[in-house]
């Protein structure tokens, strides 16, 4: 499959009811010369060559109570250094990722980790699949805005983790975020409230919300550069993933079109950007960004900039905003720019709007061109929209 699409893959080695033989053995497998004894089990089931897989995880989630043989924090800090040790002494040249917990609660785990395992320590993780149950009588633009407001603190968070992991001897330390989405479920239903709050208008992996999500995280990667150096989804068709597949049929969910609007700023060199906007204050109707912060208010336009390879300027832009349509004026300095700018716009009349199979391209990117004037762009911008700008240069 990853020879198939062109991409790697990471594997989350058995932490949990595993050993450290059995993860170097899987190692061995991957990447062992042919005389090896797992590399010549390879060779026999039909691959002579070596997989080279660069990146190991060690455990899912060993935190929390529902996975197989969970642990404390003390507890994986000698899983960790054991599994670690082993897979290491199979191939020197992987690259070894920890089980961190989520920065929003986990700060106690987290520190564990860091005193425990400080001299084989590089990368650790987080899977930020924040939400929870949230009552019925919520109104759904309110799960909305907390949302938008959420990869804010978690830059914030991540920023202190990576300052703690510095502080605690490790120099050059990064974070892997290996699992994201939307995470917030339908809570209970009271008969003295109005049910405002639905399934078809919580947003949810699948809807508009989520391209939206995913590309503030990755906007708040590219600022925390170089410690985050992966982002991944939680799944790939389906379970949160940009695919559906359904009647054998298959359709892409908005957060595809995202991805693939931002892989344009891959390799491109991030450029200073001073942005001035409204806020808006979080409702905290969400239990673990009301449990993580006694207030927070998040800025309704998110904007990167960044240098293309082939010169072009870009600008990769999320407006939050929920109430009126609005215009970004956009001053270019120190840039020599052509005639018109290059638009792709990700847009939904709600954020909770979704693809389907008997639609499956309702939300879609729209090109469109705009013209520059003495270096100054007028960009209309819709609620709810992801706005990727090109200018050639």
């Amino acid at each position: 499959f990853c020879n198939a699409v062109g991409c790697e893959p990471m594997i989350c080695i058995n932490g949990g009811s595993g050993t450290p033989e059995e993860a170097a053995q899987w190692v061995e497998y991957c990447n062992g010369g042919p005389d090896t004894p797992m590399g010549k089990l390879r060779a026999a089931n039909g691959n002579p060559k070596p997989f080279n897989v660069r990146h190991w995880e060690i455990g899912n989630e060993l935190w929390g109570n529902w996975q197989y043989h969970w642990t404390t924090a003390a507890g994986y800090v000698d899983r960790y250094r054991q599994f670690t040790q082993a897979v290491l002494a199979a191939d020197p040249a992987i690259q070894v990722y920890a089980c961190g917990a989520p920065v929003l609660w986990g700060k106690g785990w987290n520190d564990t980790l860091i005193a425990g395992t400080a001299d084989l320590l590089k990368t650790t993780t987080d899977h930020p699949l924040i939400g929870g149950n949230v009552p019925t009588s919520t109104d759904p633009l309110d799960v909305f805005r907390d949302f938008m407001a959420v990869p804010e603190v978690l830059e914030q968070r991540w920023g202190a983790l990576r300052d703690d992991m510095k502080a605690g001897g490790i120099d050059d330390p990064h974070l892997a975020v290996t699992e994201l989405q939307l995470f917030a479920h339908l809570g209970q239903s009271s008969p003295d409230a109005p049910r405002r709050l639905t399934h078809e208008n919580l947003v949810s992996p699948a809807t508009q919300a989520e391209a939206l999500y995913d590309v503030l995280i990755y906007h708040a990667a590219v600022r925390l550069a170089p410690f985050v150096t992966m982002v991944t989804q939680s799944a790939t068709v389906n379970h949160g993933g940009g695919l559906r597949k359904s009647r054998e049929r298959v359709y892409a969910n908005p957060c595809h079109y995202a991805q693939s609007m931002f892989a344009a700023l891959a390799e491109a060199i991030p450029l200073r950007a001073e942005l001035t906007c409204s806020s808006e204050k979080a409702p905290r109707v969400l239990p673990e960004l009301r449990n993580a912060e006694s207030e927070w208010t998040y800025r309704d336009l998110d904007v990167l900039a960044a240098r293309a390879n082939d010169g072009s300027l870009l600008l990769s832009i999320v407006y939050k905003g929920t109430q009126t349509p609005t215009v970004l004026e956009i001053s270019l300095n120190d840039v020599d720019s052509a005639r018109n700018a290059e638009i792709q716009t990700l847009v939904a009349d709600v954020p909770w709007a979704v693809n389907t199979l008997e639609a499956p391209e309702a939300i879609k990117p729209i090109a469109s061109t705009r013209e520059l004037a003495d270096g100054r762009l007028s960009l209309p911008l819709s609620p709810y929209s992801y706005t990727l700008v090109r200018i050639p240069q």
